[in-house]
């Protein structure tokens, strides 16, 4: 089915989203089947799945840990910098009035 008028570039898009995210997926299988496949290489080494899988869990906690850690850093950054920008505000509008005040003072003393 064609579709016609604005809507169809918005159409396409999703259809190659669509698409990407299909093969993204297929890639991500594929590359857990070889982590398997690395990890497990003989069939008795299938009784270790447990002892694996609690260590991929482990790791898992710490990269979430630390990832947090860093989100919180960018924030606590982020909000000082706004903070900075609001002081830095402040100061220009400081000066502007000051001077205007100048301005206004030698203009009465020019009269």
């Amino acid at each position: 089915m064609y579709i016609s008028g604005p809507f169809n570039h918005f159409h396409g898009r999703k259809i190659r989203f669509q698409i990407l995210s299909k093969d993204l997926g297929i890639e991500a299988k594929e590359a857990a089947v070889r982590e398997v496949a690395k990890l497990l290489p003989l069939p008795e080494l299938l009784s270790s799945i447990a002892s694996i899988k609690s260590d991929y869990i482990t790791r898992q906690q710490a990269n979430d840990a630390q990832l947090s850690t860093m989100v919180a850093e960018q924030v606590e950054q982020a909000h000082a910098g706004l903070e900075a920008i609001d002081l830095s505000q402040k100061a220009i509008n400081g000066i502007r009035e000051n001077f205007l005040s100048i301005e206004r003072y030698t203009l009465l003393l020019i009269k």
